[in-house]
């Protein structure tokens, strides 16, 4: 295993203090200064916000669960129901804080409590990034610090975190439930860590149902184990990460099935929501489109919206700000081909390592075959729908930039390594900036209009 390189432990500690620090003061920004009034400035409003903070509101004044009938106001309530259960304190107090309840100022002020929830959660999506990157990268301080900062500064995350939304608890549960995979990937899955794998994927699972792409996960430690001709009876633990995954979340599942005929509601989802949404028809029915020119789209719109788009993703940064982040993805596709040019140099993973990127793969596949599927049904491209993987996604591009170090001399010295990582990440703070300034900039001020090859695609 290669020599650990990078900062002392204490420096470590203090990083990943500074780390936390840098993003709570960014997204409680982002949190105070985007808008929230859909009626009025619905364009600057984050994605679907109004509409999980009505789940939240009905919580609070009928106590029931709401049954999602209509493609507007309440049409997030086919959503599992963990996140907006942990919204309820938070709202109730900022409610009777502001005196008068009923006001449009009271339910100001519950939407901002949850805001400033929803920061808290993200920076516990942080911290277990922190822990899950330790597992992945023990030996490599440089590169756990790294990963946990582009989850921290990576501006659409960072932003989404500061909403109203389901996705950061989401996100926190997934990342858990990553790091016990990995875990089981280099050590083998125990008793008690399957135990611990079905809890957090259950808990994911009554938060989003995205979380699925946990279940198939499951055999990947297994799986390597068996290759190893060393499996045992190691097949029962993922059953029985499974099951308390069911018994945990199943009840929710059952409650669709009844009320709308299928565990997801998808059919009941993409029947009503679709009525006056965008979906691949809108365009392919209209003179010069073809599947392949709808696929480029969502590819160009993901990206930009991965690197920092306010509002409905539909408020855009400059074309500098997507020039760096183009610049990112190069280093990072330089570093990766360098990694790969080089393995014979470094030696071959040990198994256990390969198992783990077995599983942080994986991740990032399913993951987007769900992200496709998605935007087969409606135009959705946006990158945020992509952050249940947000864990290996960071990981693949600190690799990345750490490889591309590597160009500076024939093996790239740890230092330079090190150097490269950090003025990236830098680059990806700044682009923070420049998105929270974007999403708090007053309704009257101009927007900058689409990148110039969006409008291409949309208007040849």
């Amino acid at each position: 295993m290669a020599p650990a390189t990078g900062p002392s432990r204490r420096l470590e500690l203090l990083l990943l203090v500074g780390i936390g620090v840098i993003y709570v003061g960014l997204a409680v920004t982002a949190a105070l200064v985007m808008p929230w009034d859909a009626r009025t400035e619905a364009v600057r409003t984050p994605p679907d916000e109004l509409a999980h903070l009505i789940y939240v509101h009905e919580l609070a004044t009928t106590g029931r669960l709401p049954v999602f009938t209509s493609g507007s106001g309440n049409y997030e309530a086919h959503q599992p129901p963990l996140y907006y259960l942990t919204c309820l304190p938070f709202y109730f107090a900022a409610r009777a804080a502001s005196g008068a309840p009923a006001t449009p100022a009271a339910f100001a002020a519950g939407f901002l409590a949850c805001r400033l929830w929803s920061v808290f959660i993200g920076l516990g999506v942080v911290l277990a990034s922190y822990v899950a990157a330790r597992e992945l990268f023990p030996e490599r301080p440089v590169l756990r610090l790294g990963t946990t900062a582009l989850v921290a500064w990576l501006p659409s995350h960072l932003i989404n975190c500061a909403a109203v939304t389901n996705d950061g608890l989401a996100e926190l549960w997934c990342t858990l439930a990553l790091w016990q995979l990995l875990r089981a990937a280099r050590a083998g899955m125990t008793g008690r860590g399957a135990v611990w794998l079905g809890l957090l994927a259950g808990l994911g699972l009554l938060t989003k149902s995205h979380a699925l792409f946990l279940l198939p996960l499951f055999l990947v430690p297994v799986w390597g184990a068996h290759a190893e001709g060393r499996a045992g009876r190691r097949w029962l633990r993922p059953v029985l990460a499974l099951l308390i995954a069911l018994v945990l979340a199943g009840w929710w599942y059952g409650r669709n099935t009844v009320l709308y005929g299928d565990p997801l509601a998808q059919r009941a989802f993409v029947t009503v929501f679709g009525v006056d949404r965008p979906t691949p028809g809108t365009f392919l029915t209209q003179p010069g489109w073809t599947i392949g020119r709808y696929l480029l789209l969502v590819a160009l719109w993901t990206a930009y919206s991965f690197w920092g788009v306010a509002g409905q993703a539909a408020v855009f940064m400059g074309e500098g700000a997507y020039a760096v982040g183009a610049g990112l993805w190069a280093g990072a596709l330089l570093g990766g081909a360098m990694a790969w040019l080089r393995r014979r140099e470094e030696g071959e993973a040990e198994a256990a390592a390969k198992r783990q990127w077995w599983v942080m793969g994986l991740a990032v596949g399913l993951v987007g075959l769900v992200y496709l599927r998605f935007n087969a049904d409606f135009f959705q491209a946006q990158a945020r729908y992509l952050f249940p993987a947000v864990l290996p996604l960071a990981a693949l591009h600190v690799c990345g930039w750490w490889w591309a170090g590597a160009v500076a001399g024939r093996r790239g010295q740890p230092g330079v390594r090190a150097g490269v990582v950090a003025v990236a990440l830098a680059l990806s703070c700044v682009l923070v900036l420049a998105g929270v300034c974007l999403a708090g900039l007053p309704g009257g001020a101009p927007l900058w209009p689409p990148p110039a090859l969006l409008q291409g695609v949309l208007n040849p």
